[in-house]
């Protein structure tokens, strides 16, 4: 198990390499999944075409990193991504980690500068022997504009319910829903290189229930290939 001042130290460390990763090369979309220990970061728009990335969530619970790849239609209006990784909670062993998420976001505003979509996932993980899973719904509102002729920045808000259920096998679970929301910023600094960074926070498990207990925080970089 990570110490909580260790967490914070990998934390920073993980954003002092975003940050030159901005500087020398960088975001279009993020390839986030829906994997426990990662903040539901969803915008309305997806990036055309194949997308890979890496992300990082920090929680006081938990946190989670590992890789996903996205792909979205031409018109940006529908995609999904699928990913990977390692779930380390507070207490307990570190496990791996799955998810997916699906997109669609049939309506734009103001010369297609404004977004709305509506967004699901589901994601896992197996800790001894329970079975974990998250799954969240919701809708997705996002901005976006152009910098200079290849670059962009967008920035998103998503209400969404989460449901997290513990299953201990023989017909026993536990089931928690909570309504939740994350706002995030996608930053193109580059044509096929990006970032993004995002926060999740809402309604909080009781004591003694499973689910989120606060705020998360998440990091990610990504490359498009078009």
């Amino acid at each position: 198990m990570i110490a909580r001042g260790q967490r914070m130290s990998s934390l920073l460390r993980t954003a002092a390499l975003a940050a030159i990763i901005v500087v020398s090369a960088s975001l279009s979309t993020s390839a986030f999944a829906q994997m426990p220990g990662q903040p539901v970061l969803q915008n309305a728009f997806t990036n055309p075409g194949w997308a890979f990335g890496v992300n990082y969530g920090d929680s006081d619970e938990a946190l989670g990193f590992g890789g996903a790849v996205g792909w979205g239609v031409a018109s940006g209006k529908l995609g999904g991504s699928l990913g990977g990784g390692i779930w380390d909670p507070e207490f307990g062993n570190n496990v791996f980690a799955w998810g997916g998420r699906v997109m669609w976001s049939p309506l734009r505003f103001l010369q297609e500068k404004v977004g709305v979509g509506a967004f699901a996932g589901i994601g896992g993980a197996r800790q001894d022997t329970i079975d974990i899973v998250q799954a969240p719904a919701g809708v997705a509102v996002g901005y976006r504009t152009a910098i200079g002729d290849t670059r962009a920045v967008s920035v998103y808000a998503a209400p969404f319910v989460s449901l997290s259920r513990l299953n201990f096998g023989g017909g026993a679970a536990e089931t928690t829903t909570l309504f939740r929301a994350s706002v995030g910023i996608d930053a193109a600094v580059l044509p096929k290189v990006g970032v993004t960074l995002g926060y999740e926070f809402g309604a909080t498990a009781k004591e003694g229930e499973f689910g989120p207990g606060g705020g998360i925080f998440g990091i990610g970089v990504s490359y498009v290939m078009r």
